[in-house]
């Protein structure tokens, strides 16, 4: 709530940590009950059909309306004709249709009425970056924040995310929703978290605490998944710590085969163009180039080993934007400033595959003219 967070701020920390249970139980209670704040907390993701253009405004619509149905009720039950609200004053029976479709004027009518400082948090902001109207409308809803700050009120806006690659994009350039805003990677849970969670289970069934926190760390931190497992070590009925320690290892790996298995089923998807680029990406980490002739070339040689045919010449850039555009919609990559996996844990598993051998693609040579790269289409995964 102080001045540096009048640009805004931004959480970030991977999928499933606990970045929204943690805003939702201790940090929106903390903001209300200690700094006097009114909260208005809008999940960008709970319906993923309707765009964040659409999903800000009338939340803020939605809140404003709380204020009004109070000042009417009250209005009308001592028989006034006109009513304040937000430091406006209006005729009741007019006061529905007054509403500004415009941000600035929702948050300034918000912010008025409910006369306390005002913080607005956006979960899953990330989801502004997918079209036009949406990063508009985030745009909006920071810098009409901004300008009521400069006007005396209290206004901040406080965004989650998934992935500080995508986060930062939202701080690069004056264009951006948050530019020159505080980028927060929310902490990790570590070996506390676990403790407490087992601490929680029956003496008989607790597994050894160092298998405890090894299994943490290949859940990827996630606290709902540890739940989950612990839920279903529970339900076993284990009555000793071995026979404890042997489920909740078995838990765990079978997590870690789903996921494996749901990456396997996204990669049965893709182009031969594409399983390279996954591979090269994987391979080179954070100097991967997709563009840069190097990278075009290992890209080339490795679609050459899983079809087992003569290499080509390199893929061109936009054969290589296409692919990494088809990646990014399959949620395997997330592609903005840079280019990350969606989970870490991809390219572990992504490295541990052979493409000579679990990955068989076809070679499609009727698709191609002459002078022109033959087809390169889907594979068919092996293991």
């Amino acid at each position: 709530m102080s001045a540096v967070g009048r640009k805004g701020m931004l959480l970030s920390g991977p999928r499933q940590i606990g970045k929204s249970t943690f805003v939702q139980w201790d940090l929106i209670p903390v903001l209300e009950e200690v700094h006097d704040a009114h909260v208005v907390y809008i999940d960008l993701a709970v319906d993923l059909e309707v765009d964040p253009s659409v999903s800000i405004p009338l939340a803020l619509r939605d809140e404003v309306r709380v204020f009004d149905g109070f000042v009417m009720r009250v209005a009308r039950g001592l028989g006034l004709t006109n009513i304040r609200l937000g430091g406006l004053e209006m005729a009741v029976e007019q006061a529905q249709s007054t509403y500004s479709k415009r941000t600035f004027g929702l948050l300034q009518t918000l912010a008025r009425a409910c006369k306390r400082p005002l913080v607005i948090v956006l979960d899953e902001v990330q989801l502004c970056q997918q079209s036009d109207p949406a990063r508009r409308a985030l745009a909006s809803l920071t810098r009409s924040a901004v300008r009521l700050n400069r006007d005396g009120l209290v206004v901040r806006v406080l965004a989650t995310g998934s992935h500080a690659h995508k986060l930062r994009k939202l701080v690069a350039n004056k264009q951006e929703a948050f530019y020159s805003a505080h980028v927060r990677a929310l902490p990790r849970l570590g070996d506390d978290f676990v403790d407490w969670v087992r601490t929680r289970l029956a003496p008989r069934c607790r597994p050894d605490a160092d298998l405890m926190v090894r299994g943490f760390d290949t859940l990827l931190h996630r606290p709902l998944e540890l739940m989950d497992v612990c839920d279903a070590l529970r339900d076993t009925g284990a009555r000793s710590q071995s026979a404890a320690d042997q489920v909740y290892q078995l838990l765990v790996d079978e997590r870690a085969t789903e996921g494996r298995e749901q990456l396997i089923a996204r990669m049965r998807t893709l182009s031969a163009l594409e399983l390279a680029l996954v591979r090269v990406m994987a391979e080179t980490g954070p100097r991967f180039a997709p563009h840069l002739m190097w990278c075009k070339q290992r890209t080339a040689a490795l679609i050459e080993v899983m079809q087992g045919v003569p290499p080509g010449s390199p893929p061109s850039t936009a054969e290589i934007d296409v692919a990494l555009d088809g990646l990014a919609n399959k949620e395997i990559i997330w592609r903005g400033l840079g280019f990350a996996f969606e989970e870490q844990r991809y390219a572990p598993w992504i490295l541990a595959m052979n493409p000579a051998t679990d990955f068989q693609v076809e070679f499609d040579e009727s698709s191609a003219m002459p002078g022109e790269r033959p087809g390169l289409t889907v594979p068919v995964l092996l293991s």
